[in-house]
């Protein structure tokens, strides 16, 4: 089966992140490596805009459906449960500027204010 788009309508449309990045998780292999899974992330979640400290639980289910999948089908990934634990504490620490604001807006200006204080991309330390 070869899907090339996913259309998902609900009333929470930060579950559609959910069920749209889990999806392309499990049909597309790319998804599973590092470099696929940042991407996913950065595609997403944080380009979309995701609130990351409003709907924090939402994220974390997120990430607790694939630590399930990496139980499961663990041959199948690249990456394994410290990828997912690193990417938790930088999301509660605010210690990167991806993770920091409640919109993509807001995270650029945090960007522009603080490329001199060493807060630096997370995928950079991936």
């Amino acid at each position: 089966i070869r899907v090339d788009s996913i259309v998902i309508q609900g009333d929470d449309h930060f579950i559609d992140c959910i069920v749209s990045s889990i999806l392309q998780i499990i049909l597309d292999p790319f998804y599973r490596t590092i470099d696929g899974f940042c991407i996913l992330l950065q595609k997403d979640w944080i380009e979309f805009g995701f609130p990351f400290q409003d709907k924090f639980p939402t994220f974390f289910l997120f990430i607790h459906l694939v630590w399930n999948l990496l139980q499961v089908y663990g041959l199948y990934f690249e990456f394994n449960t410290s990828l997912l634990e690193h990417i938790l504490e930088a999301v509660i620490s605010q210690r990167y500027t991806d993770f920091v604001g409640e919109n993509a807006k807001q995270r650029e200006e945090v960007k522009s204010l603080q490329l001199n204080t060493g807060n630096a991309s997370f995928w950079a330390f991936i």
